[in-house]
């Protein structure tokens, strides 16, 4: 029995019950009633709510089941991982407060208040606010409209995903603080818009009954604003939280280090670094140990971990779903819901930031977090080194209970019989979806009048047949794949895919967690080794090694047909749509994919990985050797298939002959095929349409007409037909290599040098006239030069497959550079010349400066105050007093930026005013309270055990820094939706 954490109460019990909604959302969960289990007649729990009262001294014990698996990352904090290879019980228990009357507020993207996933309670007791309260930037700190209470997002942003990720786990309905307020407030990550957040939240926020949670930062930044902001929140007395970030490293460093995290660095918040929300079974013979997630940041200032891998809200354009998402975005809510609950059961301690974190790290679970099996592997955050302490959050019940599938009473004086199952000697009817329970043993008192009762023969029986009909199933776990020779054993490939097929994995999976017959019988009986002593580390480690030896070999065939990609159909091709279909058809009776099915045959037989997924009957819906496999056997039947799709194409052929008349009038016929400039003559044409239909073919550029051809005689494409052809055989085949190289070495002698989209202009009519060359027609032709430029053109066809293809890739590379040179051109000319040189003056500026640049005077005194925030910041004292570029001195002499460098007009008045401005608006720290009061805690040892940081680069405005911070998020997401953030994330 753990200590409890805190002082007993009056208890209550109760189950805060959560279903599938059978309305219109079928995955929306709703919250029921509080129910009394005493009187509830025919429920009957796997876990004992006295028990849990007494070991957590909650006022009431809320139990939330878990649907379709999303709310499992919420399970691991109120349970330990003392799990010992048994089912995991997935529900989450937690106070029946929740949260109430604690205030928690989010700095983030914005929020969509929908009340399936943010139960206000709506007239009762514990009726709460959730609200966008506020929408900040770099200008000012609004209040939101009515209408934007319930949907706010930031500029330039469509869909709030982060803020409704964090605020939906620590509040939400899939989150833990149930019965908290929630209070947005939307930001656009730069700092001053930042600074103006938490300041309004200062001016709102409760001391000692509010939370604030901050899911984004950078990295090898020290913001001293950042740093005293913290401070002021603190001696408010609100508690922050803070996400660890999501580059996989040590941000603990010192101010000026480069991996230096912008929040957790400063060592005042509850910094919370993130574990895959999943337990990690290989290896681990006892306890489950909690992995750590690789892109988490880590280091001794790292407080905490919790959950990054969760499920969210997803409510696009209406739709009412959930996505998965992760990183330490995500950690840090669960935290801060954790501390708002802590606050809600003990109204009378006056909890701080220091008190919450000495609590939380009291209550978490030591030594239970294991380093990542993937990313860095040569790094041990946990080690001496890097010694990051090894907490995992715990929300103080850490019993662990085994779920049993229980359905109602049964028997005794009531003679209630079992619909399904057996009706045990305490009168439970115990379900039998999970195999054989011990219950059901007439031995153990099972009631067979009233439900299915078995005796040990009967259960041995049963075994003896479950074996039989899984004999395959019953594998030597000795396979070794590390050598070549076992990589390519086709034998234990074949076992591989036996073990892995689903029949095997639920038999082995029943054996794992004691609900196969065999688990027991063999209390009984022998059935052997196998059986009789299961082993599950090396059940997980067969399982790897099998999935790793597929996988390569799955990939190795892969890459074998990378040629054909587009000609392998898969089995489900007749479930696209008309347009799909279409396309799919257009490539495959392309003439490209001729034959496919004998290059498919050749590759299965001389390529070895793809021989050996055939001699195993490999079976892989995704998997290109099933594809491939696929197209070769249905060959004929996909092809009439495709014949009747593309039967209707014969209209719209018309439309794509349009322009190519012109094309008939070339002739490729030379007097001295060896005479390279006779060859260039005739074979670089200066219409670009004309030669790469002639260099490409009739089937891949006019893909509708090639297959029209089928059904109707057209006349031009035989004659573009006959054309190409000569083409194809005096420009294209039997080529020598003296001409190939030759061609290329022209090509790029007509590729220019990067410098020509570079615009250097020292004045603003220099700027105009290069503006003018680049904006030309004559530059049209650097949209790609390999399709363009003639020469480029013709020697793109000189690769082919027994070239070395470096020139190619070069060529390719090139191409791809000059394109994006072109486009920067454009886009700087269109922008104009101020902003031409705004972004000069950036640009040369070391990252950590560009936030000591304003885009002009003050608006009013709230704007002077955070400018001058910034002027005192000893980095931008530093900057003011080095040399300004010549963009920079001529924005400045414009007074198109403030830039106060001691020359400047305005040096004087920033200087006198704004250090002693800064430090009156600081919130004093608190002289010692008496009415805080120590909280009672276990005396557990503690051992030493990621938010991308970018910088990203905006148009100076007014009060600006253009130094963005950025969310804490990885997205493991089947949809993917934007930020990169603390999250793992994105």
């Amino acid at each position: 029995m753990y200590k409890n954490y805190f002082k007993n109460k009056n208890l209550k019990r109760g189950i805060d019950n959560k279903e599938k909604d059978n309305g219109e959302n079928k995955n929306s969960i709703k919250d029921n009633d509080v129910i009394d289990n005493e009187n509830k007649e025919n429920t009957q729990l796997y876990y004992d709510l006295d028990a849990i009262q007494k070991e957590t001294n909650w006022t009431s014990v809320n139990v939330q089941s878990n649907p379709d698996d999303k709310t499992y990352f919420l399970s691991l904090i109120s349970q330990s991982n003392e799990i010992n290879g048994h089912k995991i019980d997935t529900n989450f228990y937690y106070p029946g407060t929740a949260g109430q009357g604690i205030d928690m507020y989010f700095i983030d993207s914005g929020i969509i208040v929908h009340p399936d996933h943010y139960d206000t309670y709506k007239n009762t007791d514990y009726e709460r606010t959730v609200t966008c309260d506020a929408i900040s930037d770099d200008y000012d700190v609004r209040e939101t409209t009515e209408d934007e209470k319930t949907f706010c997002v930031v500029e330039n942003l469509d869909y709030p995903e982060h803020g409704i990720g964090v605020s939906s786990v620590a509040g939400g309905t899939l989150g833990v603080a149930k019965k908290a307020n929630i209070h947005m407030i939307v930001t656009d990550y730069y700092l001053i818009g930042v600074l103006r957040s938490i300041d309004y939240i200062l001016q709102k926020a409760k001391p000692f009954k509010t939370v604030l949670n901050i899911s984004f930062g950078n990295k090898g930044i020290y913001h001293k604003s950042y740093d005293d902001k913290l401070t002021d929140l603190i001696n408010a007395g609100i508690i922050v939280t803070v996400s660890a970030g999501n580059d996989g490293i040590n941000v603990c460093g010192e101010k000026d280090s480069e991996d230096f995290g912008t929040f957790p660095g400063c060592r005042k918040a509850i910094a919370v670094g993130a574990i895959d929300s999943s337990f990690n079974f290989e290896f681990i013979e006892e306890n489950q140990k909690y992995q750590m997630n690789h892109n988490s940041n880590y280091g001794d200032c790292i407080d905490i971990f919790a959950p990054g891998d969760v499920v969210i809200p997803y409510l696009v354009n209406n739709i009412n779903d959930y996505e998965s998402i992760g990183g330490t975005s995500f950690a840090a809510p669960i935290v801060a819901g954790v501390a708002a609950s802590i606050m809600s059961e003990h109204p009378e301690i006056q909890f701080d930031n220091d008190l919450m974190k000495k609590t939380l790290i009291d209550m978490s679970i030591k030594d239970a977090i294991i380093k990542s099996e993937t990313g860095n592997t040569d790094i041990d955050p946990f080690d001496e080194v890097n010694q990051t302490p090894n907490r995992f959050l715990n929300n103080g019940k850490r019993s662990v209970y085994i779920p049993k599938e229980i359905i109602k009473s049964c028997g005794g004086s009531r003679g209630t019989s079992c619909d399904e199952g057996c009706c045990s000697k305490d009168g439970e009817c115990i379900s039998l979806k999970q195999g054989f329970q011990d219950q059901c043993l007439i031995e153990n008192g099972c009631q067979s009048e009233f439900g299915r009762c078995f005796s040990i023969d009967d259960i041995v029986q049963e075994c003896e047949k479950e074996l039989k009909e899984n004999q395959e199933c019953q594998l030597e776990i000795s396979l070794n794949m590390n050598s070549d020779s076992d990589l390519f054993n086709a034998k234990k490939l074949k076992q591989c895919v036996v073990f892995n097929s689903e029949k095997c994995q639920t038999f082995n999976d029943h054996l794992n967690i004691g609900s196969s017959a065999c688990s027991l019988a063999k209390t009984v009986k022998s059935f052997g080794d196998y059986v009789d002593h299961f082993d599950m580390k090396k059940y997980y480690q067969h399982t790897k090694m099998c999935n790793d030896a597929l996988n390569y070999h799955s990939n190795e065939c892969d890459d074998a047909f990378q040629n054909d990609y587009d000609c392998l159909i898969n089995n489900y091709y007749k479930g696209s749509d008309d347009e799909s279909l279409k396309e799919i058809c257009l490539k495959f009776k392309s003439e490209k994919c001729l034959n496919v099915q004998n290059r498919i045959n050749e590759t299965i037989n001389t390529n070895p990985s793809c021989s050996l997924l055939q001699q195993i009957e490999f079976s892989n819906e995704y998997n290109g050797f099933n594809n491939a496999y696929f197209t070769m056997t249905h060959y004929d039947e996909i092809s009439d298939f495709c014949v009747d799709i593309l039967s209707s194409s014969v209209d719209e052929c018309d439309k794509e002959l349009e322009g190519y008349e012109e094309c008939l009038n070339y002739s490729f016929n030379m007097n001295d095929k060896n005479n390279y400039n006779e060859f260039i003559k005739t074979c670089s044409i200066d219409n670009i349409k004309c030669q790469t239909l002639f260099l490409k073919g009739l089937s891949e550029v006019l893909p509708v007409c090639y297959s029209a051809k089928h059904y109707k005689q057209y006349n031009i494409l035989d004659k573009l037909e006959k054309v190409g052809k000569e083409y194809q055989e005096n420009c294209k085949e039997n080529i020598s290599e003296e001409f190939q190289v030759k061609v290329i070495e022209d090509c790029q002698k007509e590729i220019p040098d990067e410098s020509l989209f570079y615009i250097d202009a020292s004045s603003e009519e220099e700027f105009n006239e290069i503006c003018r060359v680049i904006q030309s027609k004559e530059y049209e032709k650097y949209e790609s030069i390999m399709e363009y430029i003639p020469i480029c053109n013709l020697a793109s066809s000189m690769f082919n497959g027994n070239n070395d293809d470096s020139s190619e890739n070069e060529l390719e590379i090139t191409n791809f550079q000059i394109k994006n040179l072109y486009h920067d051109g454009l886009k700087d000319c269109n922008e104009g010349y101020d902003l031409y040189l705004a972004k000069g003056c950036v640009y040369y500026l070391n990252s950590k400066y560009q936030e000591c640049i304003f885009e002009g005077l003050p608006a009013d005194d709230d704007d002077f105050y955070y400018q001058c925030i910034l002027f005192t910041e000893d980095k931008c004292q530093e900057f003011y007093h080095e040399p300004l570029s010549e963009e920079c001195s001529i924005l400045q002499e414009k007074d198109l930026l403030l830039i106060l460098t001691p020359s400047h007009y305005k040096w004087q008045e920033y200087n006198d005013k704004c250090f002693d401005l800064v430090e009156s608006k600081r919130v004093p720290k608190p002289g010692k309270s008496t009415t805080i009061k120590s909280v009672e805690a276990t005396s557990t040892k503690s051992k030493s055990v990621k938010s991308p940081t970018t910088t990203k680069e905006k148009s100076v405005r007014k009060t600006t820094t253009t130094t963005k911070l950025v969310k804490t998020t990885t997205t493991k997401k089947s949809k993917s939706v934007k930020p990169t953030i603390t999250n793992q994330s994105q």
